[in-house]
């Protein structure tokens, strides 16, 4: 471990300063959202996180596991500005393949209002994404894992439209306790089959990550981190408006970002906290990136900050979080686990005879 987080910070610097953000660099960037409540609260990145959460599948196909069989999930976002998110998972597990997993995911933005170009009404238009998306995982000796996801990818804006093929690819070591894992993930790698515009051929979000979480057995906390973009050492932003500031002096004011900080903008940190068996989980995290790029100069906040609860009664499982994009508001995530099948059977123990009672008293 050591060692791995020497290279990582080795690449991190020997790269410094040859790529820039990475924002508005590719099509279809719903791909990369996170369709779970649980997702959202840890950050909006969970790539090693190991148990029966069907709605992680689409982060991580490594961490597609048998403990998810039949086991569905259903989710909902209140986004920013009426747009609306949702996404539906199940699993299924088969001894000699592996462990399956699929579900749909959609955004809605709304409608909005068509004109010419003289500022003429001429009606109204829609415009939405769909995604469906299947996984397959399987182990691998006794410690690896290994899984792949294929997403397929639908645009409708009015009259524009764009199709898309993507790919995920995962593969993970979980410790002989399952307490320990530590995962890599390519994710959405693949090509647009049609796009908006004759000609013009946008890549999709592609992404290297590396993910790692342990639980301290007796002790009910797990702790993750992940260090994601590293295909793209910089990931800072310097706003060009910027650049024309002066000191007090007259000088110009040149504007740098710091080595820590370029390093930092590729973790995010979370934890989740399960007392009573799991029945009750509490989960924060902090993603240094979104900090960085979305916090206002004035009065920062808690941007960059998340978090989020969850409930599980019997094979319910309800899970609500909130994430600090921004001061303007914070989008809410409603996700709903159900283990599917017969309600488990509960063996009581028969009645002992009163009159037994008694003879053993004399």
């Amino acid at each position: 471990m050591k060692h791995s987080f020497l290279l990582l910070c080795t690449l991190l610097c020997g790269f410094n300063g040859l790529y820039a953000q990475i924002g508005g660099s590719s099509a279809f960037a719903f791909m990369k959202m996170p369709f779970s409540a649980r997702t959202e609260a840890l950050g909006g990145r969970v790539y090693s996180v190991l148990d029966d959460d069907v709605s992680l599948y689409t982060q991580n196909p490594a961490m597609i596991n048998p403990r998810m069989h039949h086991r569905t999930s259903f989710t909902y976002v209140n986004f920013f500005s009426g747009i609306n998110m949702g996404s539906a998972a199940y699993a299924r597990h088969f001894d000699k393949v592996g462990t399956f997993a699929g579900g749909i995911q959609y955004i809605n933005y709304g409608n909005f209002t068509a004109a010419d170009e003289n500022g003429n009404i001429t009606g109204k238009f829609n415009a939405a994404d769909y995604m469906i998306s299947a996984g397959l995982s399987r182990s691998f000796g006794k410690f690896f894992t290994v899984g792949l996801n294929t997403k397929f990818a639908v645009s409708q804006y009015e009259s524009y439209s764009a199709i898309a093929l993507g790919f995920d690819l995962g593969a993970a070591y979980v410790s002989k306790s399952k307490l320990f894992v530590t995962s890599i993930v390519l994710r959405n790698v693949g090509m647009p089959l049609k796009v908006f515009t004759q000609g013009v051929r946008e890549p999709l979000p592609f992404e290297f990550s590396i993910g790692a979480s342990h639980e301290f057995g007796k002790v009910p906390v797990r702790l993750s981190v992940v260090a994601h973009n590293l295909q793209q050492p910089d990931l800072s932003y310097i706003n060009p408006q910027n650049n024309n500031q002066v000191d007090l002096s007259g000088q110009p004011v040149e504007n740098k970002v710091s080595l820590s900080s370029k390093i930092l903008r590729h973790f995010v940190i979370g934890a989740e906290v399960f007392p009573f068996k799991k029945l009750i989980s509490v989960r924060v995290a902090y993603d240094f990136m979104r900090r960085y790029e979305m916090k206002a100069d004035a009065r920062g906040g808690t941007v960059g900050l998340s978090w989020g609860v969850g409930l599980r009664i019997h094979r319910f499982e309800l899970n609500y979080s909130r994430s600090a994009y921004h001061l303007a508001g914070s989008p809410n995530v409603i996700t709903l686990n159900v283990k599917l099948g017969p309600m488990p059977k509960v063996v009581k123990k028969p009645k002992e005879p009163k009159g037994d009672k008694k003879k053993e008293t004399n």
